[in-house]
């Protein structure tokens, strides 16, 4: 699944924020949408709350914040990069041919 969502956006937290308000944004969103606390949207709520830590899992140390960090800027490259192949294919196809007309 591609998704462009970090998992900073799903806690609402910067990208800049310390361990203690990574889990603070983590245990408040966590009690808010945990399932059993939502019966009248019971699988919405574990859907968010699935999401929700899958983000802190991946955000919750300094090592996981770096190498989660790694891939977003890897994968930012390599969508600038294809991007940049696809313009260059389009342009292709529409840039004039040089052909000589004979009289």
């Amino acid at each position: 699944m591609k998704n462009n969502t970090s998992y900073y956006e799903i806690l609402n937290i910067s990208p800049k924020a310390s361990d203690d308000e990574i889990r603070r944004a983590y245990h408040t969103l966590a009690k808010k949408f945990h399932p059993d606390r939502n019966p009248q949207n019971r699988r919405l709520a574990e859907l968010r709350f699935r999401v929700i830590s899958e983000a802190y899992a991946n955000l919750k140390t300094r090592e996981k914040r770096a190498a989660y960090n790694r891939t977003r800027r890897l994968q930012a490259q390599n969508d600038n990069k294809n991007t940049g192949n696809f313009f260059s294919q389009i342009s292709e196809i529409f840039k004039p041919k040089n052909k000589e007309i004979k009289n």
